[in-house]
């Protein structure tokens, strides 16, 4: 039979105290909790400041020295075009692989010759994988740059 609260034999009432089993859902509500807790760490370590497009505002006219000079790294299908200031270097791919090795070279010697961390900007053309923007920011983080921002392509350099 169901659960009629009716006895069949004398008619009278059985009382419905039923004892719900609160353990799986504390075990449950216990592993969310953790899970909450752990993404929550995990998004804090894994942030990475970005700027989308170029900075809006006026901004101030000052020679470009090497110390002063606005750092930016173009990042596109053909390879790396770094800019700082008035210099322009262009690091072409070295077949399917970036040419990270010169790109390093290069931008320590931007950063030997400036006495503060200068900002550097990371400009990504559609299609690019993401491994190689990540690669370039490591490679900036690295050398000691202060703020890395990241832009899309359309950015003039």
């Amino acid at each position: 039979m169901g659960g009629s609260p009716i006895s069949p034999s004398s008619g009278a009432r059985r009382p419905l105290d039923a004892e719900l089993n609160l353990v799986p859902f504390i075990d449950l509500l216990v592993c969310c909790i953790c899970f909450l807790l752990i993404t929550a760490v995990w998004s804090q370590m894994a942030r990475v400041e970005v700027h989308v497009g170029a900075e809006r505002g006026v901004r101030q006219q000052r020679s470009l020295s090497m110390s002063q000079a606005r750092v930016a790294v173009l990042v596109d299908h053909t390879g790396y075009v770094l800019t700082a200031g008035s210099q322009r270097v262009a690091i072409p791919r070295q077949g399917r692989l970036y040419d990270r090795q010169r790109l390093k070279r290069e931008l320590h010697t931007i950063r030997a010759h400036s006495a503060t961390p200068p900002a550097i900007t990371v400009a990504v053309t559609d299609g690019v994988p993401f491994q190689h923007v990540v690669a370039v920011i490591d490679v900036a983080k690295a050398q000691r740059f202060g703020r890395v921002r990241l832009s899309d392509g359309d950015m003039r350099l």
